[in-house]
């Protein structure tokens, strides 16, 4: 395994924050135009519509809830990875096994989005007939915003857990070559007024993408995220190549026992495969999906009404110097996708050129606001 990949391979989590270009740096587009936009694109390159509007919606909602790294930048690149056949834009998931409350569903290498959201709908479905559903999501590509998914599940009553496995992209603790996944976590819970409560984080400090991303741009990066070529920790963008694990040991633990549980369990190994010198390398993802139905264990209202209770708790404590506000997980997200619904979704340069590149080359016409 090459110590610096060349594709953003690394499955979702909104890791730390880096700071943002300046706002006057990008351009304002509504988001139904890049959604729309997007969408022609995935089909010029033979995507069902259906498909090709999933994945569209996925990546425009990560633009919206402030994930750039995840959003609407990740449609040129989802381009040449189904020109270089390391995505395949006509797969079709397949639901291999079910039994009771569980089945496994296989991607069969499709685009990730197409799979989790298939997945998370049958798994809210089996969770309103028996309690709850454990699924598991093997070999699909790049997965998206996983919180994405937690969100439609927490809508509509249920509370979610996912843990996704990917190829190694992070430095195992103590190793100086990418060796383990950036294994993103979600949690999810409805919460008060119909607006969920989602938690997702990768277990390395930033994520792979967005690691790129600073390099492009010259940001900067917070300290001990990511180590150079040589295995040493730098805060260069420049330099930096291999993102670093959250706490270190208790990261890359964290990552590696996503690994077992959910590619193992799965029956499709990544890390182990990638590192191998006859390993195949392919890139492709697994996923662990547990769905629970409230209302299958206490009256849906009354476990909201705690929620508002314990939200309202926290964010009446006293703050720390130097704060304003007490945010739930996802709060700053929601806040933001408002704002964005109404003033629109921020392209920066260097994307807007890979739009209008992609236009070009596949024949689908600009929207006036990308023009």
């Amino acid at each position: 395994m090459s110590p610096s990949p060349t594709l953003p391979a690394d499955a979702t989590g909104a890791a730390t924050e880096l700071p943002r270009p300046a706002a006057a740096s990008a351009t304002l587009v509504p988001y139904r135009d890049i959604e729309d936009f997007g969408q022609a694109l995935l089909m010029a390159r033979g995507m069902r519509p259906a498909d090709a509007a999933c994945v569209a919606r996925t990546l425009v909602w990560a633009d919206l809830h402030g994930v750039p790294s995840h959003g609407s930048a990740l449609f040129p690149v989802y381009l040449k990875w189904i020109a270089a056949g390391d995505m395949d834009p006509t797969a079709a998931p397949s639901l291999s096994a079910r039994e009771g409350s569980r089945f496994t569903l296989d991607g069969n290498h499709c685009v990730g989005a197409v799979a989790m959201t298939q997945a998370a709908h049958s798994a809210i479905e089996i969770a309103r007939q028996t309690g709850l559903c454990v699924a598991t999501i093997r070999d699909t590509t790049h997965t998206g915003a996983i919180g994405r998914y937690g969100s439609m599940i927490a809508e509509r009553g249920c509370a979610a857990l996912a843990l996704v496995a990917g190829p190694p992209l992070m430095a195992y603790h103590g190793a100086r070559v990418p060796s383990a996944s950036t294994s993103p976590v979600m949690f999810a819970l409805p919460g008060p007024d119909n607006e969920p409560v989602v938690f997702d984080m990768a277990t390395s400090l930033v994520s792979f993408r967005r690691l790129q991303q600073a390099r492009a741009s010259g940001e900067a990066l917070p300290d001990g995220a990511a180590i150079d070529l040589d295995g040493v920790v730098t805060s260069d963008a420049s330099r930096a190549r291999i993102p670093l694990p959250i706490a270190g040991p208790k990261g890359s633990g964290l990552s590696i026992m996503i690994e077992m549980l959910v590619s193992l369990v799965a029956g499709n190994p990544l890390v182990t495969d990638h590192l191998r010198p006859d390993g195949a390398r392919r890139h492709s993802q697994n996923a662990l999906l547990l769905v629970l139905d409230v209302a299958a264990f206490r009256p849906l209202q009354d476990f909201r009404d705690d929620m508002a209770g314990l939200i309202e708790t926290i964010k009446g404590l006293p703050m720390a110097a130097g704060f304003t506000e007490i945010r739930m997980p996802g709060e700053r997200g929601q806040h933001l996708a408002a704002q964005r619904a109404t003033s629109g979704i921020p392209i920066p340069p260097a994307v807007h050129a890979e739009m209008r590149l992609a236009a070009t080359e596949l024949g689908v016409p600009l929207p006036a606001s990308l023009a």
